[in-house]
């Protein structure tokens, strides 16, 4: 990324006042994280998951075809109700498993 910064120098003499600019060029590096499908979200991606828990009720302890068992869920992980109060933070490797008003599982989400 290449900035431009700006230099004002006024030059001041007993006939007149002068404005000179002055622009100089410097690089800035700015590193952006590298995003590798599979490999930074080592818990799997979003179609992953939808397929696994849509439709689907969390419960404590047993998992089958109508419902999946909660501690099978990634660490960390937030179940969603709607209506429920959230925190705002980002966490790129948490599990959101949003539920409808039946309790059944009609969405994921990372962050």
């Amino acid at each position: 990324m290449r900035i431009l910064s700006r230099t004002l120098l006024i030059l001041q003499n007993s006939q007149s006042q002068q404005v000179l600019f002055s622009v100089h060029t410097r690089n800035i590096h700015h590193t952006m994280p590298l995003v590798v499908p599979g490999v930074n979200n080592v818990k799997g991606d979003k179609n992953e998951w939808l397929n696994k828990l849509a439709g689907k009720t969390i419960t404590e302890e047993t998992s089958d075809v109508t419902s999946f068992a909660k501690r099978d869920l990634p660490e960390p992980h937030r179940i969603l109700n709607p209506g429920d109060m959230k925190t705002m933070d980002h966490k790129p490797d948490r599990l959101n498993v949003h539920l409808d008003e039946s309790g059944t599982v009609h969405d994921v989400s990372f962050g």
